[in-house]
């Protein structure tokens, strides 16, 4: 087992060297890592289902999308989050229990009665603490997880929140009330928490030096995030074809609509108005394109209603 030694707080940095390091190498790793206010959704996620648009972009909440499947996230830098990426015999890569074991083992020595759940979740006093998610690569496996120990609870409430108003057949997170580990001991301090569970890995797992990247791997990892982690048809648009159905209150009457969504692109339309309808026909399923045809065709002024309601509202 390596253990890295990583000081970034860039999600997407973070992520490329996940892949990376999966793909591109044949060597056991482990290491910790936390980020600024962002949200992960899974591989497999729609992530306008996940997010509460408006409160993410008035917060400047980072959007990002990673290898494994699972659920949507919420982190910030009293979230820690921990990886391992293992050589594997094949048809025995997953084993959630297995690879969640030194961490769960870690908790109980500080006195926390954590519980392992059949989702694979970490939970204390019946409110969950740590999800985690797994990915196969031939016979590698990378499997992350989180740990909540002071991350701002109400901000993350606010932030993920699943919306009943997309049809796909993305996976949907399962929300669960969740708490901080902090709660549950005396020294409520992230960064001894997190240089404790460092030591205790490296004893669990007997490592007597820790592994650095390279120039090169260093490289490498920032090309993967320019040409795949930052880009717009890896976050948004790496989803299967959904439907919207969107509704706005305006000064004459209550509008409701129908967008489908396949690839990123807008292929149909249904608004009471055909000229309505042909205006968002073709066109990308952005909130920055969608905010241009508002203004430049002045449809806020024609069902008059608030044009940042009106933008929301196909959201």
């Amino acid at each position: 087992m390596n253990i890295l030694n990583i000081n970034n707080e860039n999600v997407y940095f973070y992520l490329a060297l996940e892949e990376y390091l999966v793909k591109n190498t044949n060597k056991n790793y482990f290491f910790l890592w936390n980020t600024n206010n962002c949200i992960i959704c899974g591989k497999h996620q729609n992530i306008y289902e996940e997010i509460n648009l408006p409160f993410i972009k008035k917060n400047n909440i980072k959007l990002a999308r990673r290898l494994s499947g699972g659920g949507t996230v919420f982190q910030d830098n009293g979230n820690l989050n921990f990886t391992f990426i293992l050589n594997k015999k094949s048809g025995k890569q997953i084993n959630f229990k297995k690879h969640i074991e030194p961490i769960y083992n870690y908790l109980k020595e500080l006195n926390i009665n954590v519980k392992y759940t059949k989702r694979n979740d970490l939970f204390i006093n019946g409110k969950k603490v740590s999800g985690n998610a797994e990915h196969v690569y031939k016979n590698r496996v990378l499997h992350h997880g989180t740990l909540l120990f002071n991350s701002n609870l109400n901000i993350l409430n606010e932030a993920i929140k699943t919306k009943g108003n997309y049809v796909s057949k993305s996976i949907k997170s399962v929300k669960k009330n969740v708490t901080n580990i902090s709660n549950f001991i005396s020294n409520k301090d992230f960064n001894k928490f997190k240089s404790n569970l460092h030591s205790y890995i490296k004893n669990y797992y007997r490592i007597n030096e820790n592994f650095i990247l390279d120039i090169n791997d260093i490289k490498s990892i920032r090309q993967l995030v320019e040409k795949k982690y930052i880009t717009h048809n890896w976050i948004y648009n790496y989803t299967s074809k959904f439907k919207y159905k969107g509704k706005i209150k305006t000064n004459i009457g209550e509008i409701k609509f129908e967008l489908n969504i396949d690839k990123g692109i807008i292929v149909d339309c249904n608004f009471y108005d055909n000229n309505i309808n042909l205006l968002f026909i073709g066109k990308e399923y952005k909130i920055d394109t969608i905010n241009t045809i508002i203004s430049n065709s002045k449809l806020d002024k024609l069902l008059q209603v608030n044009s940042k309601e009106l933008l929301y509202s196909f959201f």
